[in-house]
């Protein structure tokens, strides 16, 4: 290039030179503050990578959060509900399968389940479990029988009172059908409203998730999202509430109570007008004989031992016929 436009910089770079040679200092300053923001950014980095793994290592092992879409739990559980499920009650389960490393205890009856939906293992459903193997189920007209017995089921809640024939639908009259092994026979608490085993079969205990524990948020899903309404739907009494997963507790035999005693009324007495109380007509009582007016029984009236007085003028006529 000409001349007149090296020497400008030949200059500037002569000048940037002296610059960074007589301020060694600020290099030195410049060199440690460069390795402390990149030991503070791998020191982050590193911790958020550890907080990752746990929240994985929790979610697929201990404990994992779902939300309620539908009403087949009511009113147990409600739609907008958010719970914590206990996937660690059940045993360690090897991620993306169905086999169990660490068992430590299988699903009993009354055990609210989140589980693999058999038809589609892409979806989560979430029941109550009725029978486990071995079990005889069986129901009529809505009510509930485990090997020919009734199932005390507080929980139920019926909203249909119409009982649907077997030959319809399997919801009100169903089985009776034996539990296979290593399955499960659920149902929703919404009896009326809940797609469950009676229609579409057993659960397999590999495809639990785990139980169902505590709500955790809950509000009016039915609401738009940013909306006055979704705000004030917010169910404050409902957080931290525990899902009922134990059995009822046994209800108190009913004493018997006595026989209620009854009084009988005594028979009242012909009125002597002889006046019919129910008509208000006057009756004719019949006259008794002339030998029932004058024999009266011994022990009702006893007979007199003293004769009749006779009169004044009768005793003075006797004195005076009297023979001397």
């Amino acid at each position: 290039p000409p001349y007149f436009m090296t020497c400008p910089l030949f200059g500037f770079g002569v000048g940037i030179e002296n610059f960074f040679q007589h301020s060694s200092r600020f290099s030195d300053v410049s060199i440690f503050l460069s390795r402390q923001r990149g030991s503070a950014l791998r020191e982050n980095i590193q911790v958020l990578c550890i907080a990752l793994l746990v929240a994985l290592f929790i979610r697929t092992f201990v404990v994992q959060a779902f939300k309620i879409p539908s009403g087949s739990m009511q009113p147990t559980l409600q739609i907008g509900d958010y719970i914590f499920v206990n996937k660690f009650v059940y045993g360690i389960k090897i991620p993306f399968t169905r086999k169990t490393l660490i068992p430590i205890g299988q699903p009993r009856v009354n055990d609210i389940i989140v589980f693999q939906f058999p038809p589609n293992p892409k979806l989560d459903y979430i029941k109550r479990v009725i029978a486990i193997s071995g079990d005889v189920v069986e129901i009529r007209d809505k009510q509930v029988f485990v090997n020919k017995k009734p199932f005390v089921d507080p929980y139920a809640h019926f909203e249909d009172p119409v009982i649907r024939p077997a030959n319809l639908d399997h919801r009100d009259n169903f089985g009776p059908i034996t539990v296979p092994a290593n399955s499960l026979f659920v149902m929703g608490d919404n009896r009326d409203n809940s797609q469950d085993s009676r229609f579409w079969g057993f659960v397999r205990n590999g495809d639990v998730r785990g139980k169902a524990w505590r709500v955790y948020w809950s509000w009016d899903m039915e609401q738009p999202l940013l909306s006055l309404a979704r705000l004030t739907s917010i169910r404050w009494a409902r957080f931290g509430r525990a899902v009922h997963n134990d059995p009822p507790p046994p209800q108190p035999r009913p004493v018997p109570s006595p026989p209620p005693v009854t009084a009988t009324p005594e028979p009242t007495p012909a009125p002597d007008s002889g006046t019919d109380v129910a008509s208000g007509e006057t009756a004719t009582l019949p006259e008794p004989d002339s030998a029932e007016k004058t024999a009266t029984p011994d022990t009702l009236a006893p007979a007199s031992k003293t004769p009749a007085a006779s009169s004044e003028p009768e005793r003075e006529g006797k004195k005076r016929t009297r023979p001397n």
